[in-house]
């Protein structure tokens, strides 16, 4: 079994919610408290390659004045722990497509899988934040996904299709043109008399530019694999089945899942589609183990106070899902239950840095590595 970190890197101390926070402080904003925040990521990260861990992720939030999951960049991210690992596999969960420009998404990942000699998967996402949303969106006229199937919610899901697209001619096409709803590579009418462009025949036609080449394709080929978060919509499982990636789910409901299985693998199998080693759905839960089960219920009670002061609130709204608490063999019964149960192959572990105080956050990384990670992973 292949397991991963979900890095949720905070600014700002379990402790400091809410009362610590009253004072105006702006902490994410802090230059010093940021670079408390990396060092202990990056800590973190080489003490789970040394357990067995195999890869490390993270979402992508912007604007976190409040110190409160400060991964601004997934994909910098990546890059620094891959000069600070040999083996690891660095990825994102997810970037959010409809706020990017997906060229510039297909660049960027594509060094980082040559930086990292193929060591990296790339996930994307919709984005329920409204306030990056909005404000990186603008130029498309994109908000954030709500998943009520209202037109702006369905703006953001077509968005988030069309980049895709233009992401995968972009690695796996050497010149391409697209004509969307929201994009057109290249635009209109873009004089381009470039004589080594001239020269080699290709790229354009009457002095007008009339296709692109993303530079450099990725290391892996076709491409680094795919993954995307999901909560409960069939739609984005379909889509995700039909286009080989692997879905990741922190919902605790065997039957949904079973469910949403058999959907995914009814889609790819339509769409000729390899279906990806436990079945295209890899599990995600949060750890909160510990060496004693007191321990552990005492983290899982801060951590559930935290979680519902910052993600079951609006404008998330996001159930507290999967939770893997008291021991490592606690934790490895349930692994081995849902390895049987339901086949899967993967866990994404929900793991916050630098936001909980006593050294729980290690002794959740080292409990789990050595009565899970050393006895199922691969």
């Amino acid at each position: 079994m292949r397991f991963n970190i979900l890095q949720i890197p905070y600014m700002t101390k379990a402790s400091e919610f809410p009362e610590g926070i009253r004072d105006g402080e702006l902490r994410g904003a802090n230059s010093e408290r940021f670079q408390t925040m990396l060092n202990a990521m990056t800590e973190q990260v080489q003490f789970a390659e040394e357990l067995g861990y195999h890869g490390v992720a993270w979402t992508e939030q912007h604007f976190q004045a409040e110190g409160v999951e400060v991964n601004t960049n997934p994909i910098l991210y990546g890059a620094h722990m891959i000069a600070n690992t040999t083996r690891m596999k660095v990825g994102q969960l997810g970037i959010p497509l409809p706020c990017h420009n997906p060229l510039l998404v297909a660049e960027n990942l594509a060094i980082l899988d040559h930086m990292s000699g193929g060591r990296t998967f790339a996930g994307f996402s919709r984005s329920n934040t409204p306030r990056y949303a909005s404000v990186l969106g603008q130029h498309l006229g994109i908000g954030a996904a709500s998943s009520d199937k209202s037109e702006s919610d369905e703006r953001n899901r077509r968005a988030l299709q069309e980049s895709f697209q233009i992401i995968k001619k972009a690695w796996t096409e050497d010149q391409f043109c697209y004509s969307g709803e929201f994009w057109q590579v290249p635009p209109a009418d873009v004089p381009w008399e470039f004589p080594p462009t001239i020269d080699a025949g290709r790229g354009t036609k009457d002095g007008v530019l009339s296709q692109i080449s993303v530079v450099p394709k990725p290391l892996q080929s076709p491409h680094p694999p795919i993954y995307s978060p999901f909560a409960f919509s069939m739609t984005t499982a379909r889509f995700w089945a039909a286009e080989g990636a692997s879905l990741v789910s922190f919902v605790d409901k065997e039957d949904f899942l079973r469910t949403t299985l058999d959907v995914y693998r009814d889609e790819a199998t339509k769409a000729e589609q390899t279906i990806p080693t436990g079945g295209g759905l890899a599990i995600g839960g949060h750890l909160l183990v510990q060496k004693s089960r007191e321990r552990s219920n005492a983290y899982a009670t801060e951590f559930e106070r935290l979680f519902n002061y910052a993600y079951d609130v609006p404008p998330y709204n996001v159930p507290l899902g999967r939770k893997l608490q008291g021991t490592g063999d606690d934790a490895l019964r349930t692994i081995e239950h849902l390895n049987k149960a339901l086949g899967i192959e993967e866990i994404f572990l929900w793991h916050h840095v630098n936001c909980f105080d006593d050294g729980r956050e290690m002794e959740a990384l080292e409990e789990f590595g050595n009565k899970v990670v050393a006895r199922l992973g691969d």
